[in-house]
């Protein structure tokens, strides 16, 4: 057991070559060394997709949605399509490796990989989830921002990737400091009544 887990996939997909043939389906490795190259598209360009998982008890949850979710995303990008088995082997093993707690997420990625390998990168990564008992007692805030987008961009314009859960999250961070700041600037007269945007959203 221990307190956060990697898993690095040999081969992500089925659909491109592994990275070591002779080696396992994914390798265990230490979550704060360097594993990923310089060159790769997922950093470089955020040339990729991932899903979040909740594990309670040891146990993901609705991972099959989540690992259709996955491929579906990878689908979106013109990504090999992602080994169902093997990610959910390796989803499997890093919850049972993972210390034994009450909640816990773990995240999978897949990466096109370094440009001209043809050969995509893929991790799977377990650590216990922050407590989130504040936010569930008490609830939270919200803000209601503009996407600067038309309600039918997914069909007019595919190319956005509107549904797909891509590493491209520069875009939603700029939307969670703008959200944080109207918190901190805007005041509200309403009393956080249930119809205000920023009334306390229960969860």
């Amino acid at each position: 057991m221990t307190e956060t887990v990697l898993a690095v996939l040999n081969q992500p997909s089925r659909d491109r070559a592994p990275h070591d043939p002779a080696a396992d389906a994914f390798t265990w490795a230490k979550p704060l060394e360097e594993h990923v190259q310089v060159q790769d598209l997922g950093i470089i360009r955020g040339d990729g997709v991932f899903e979040t998982v909740t594990v309670i008890d040891g146990h993901p949850q609705a991972l099959e949605a989540h690992l259709a979710r996955f491929g579906r995303s990878a689908a979106m990008l013109g990504l090999p399509a992602p080994d169902t088995d093997a990610w959910r082997r390796a989803i499997e093993a890093v919850c049972a490796r993972l210390d034994p707690v009450r909640e816990a997420f773990v995240k999978t990625v897949l990466t096109r990989g370094v440009e001209g390998s043809d050969r995509p990168t893929g991790w799977v990564y377990a650590a216990p989830s922050g407590d989130s008992t504040a936010a569930r007692t008490e609830g939270i805030s919200v803000v209601t921002l503009d996407r600067g987008y038309r309600h039918d961009v997914e069909r007019t314009s595919p190319w956005l990737l509107q549904g797909a859960k891509t590493l491209s999250y520069a875009v939603n961070m700029a939307a969670l400091r703008a959200a944080g700041l109207a918190e901190r600037t805007t005041p509200c007269s309403c009393r956080r009544t249930a119809t205000c945007s920023r009334a306390r959203a229960r969860t």
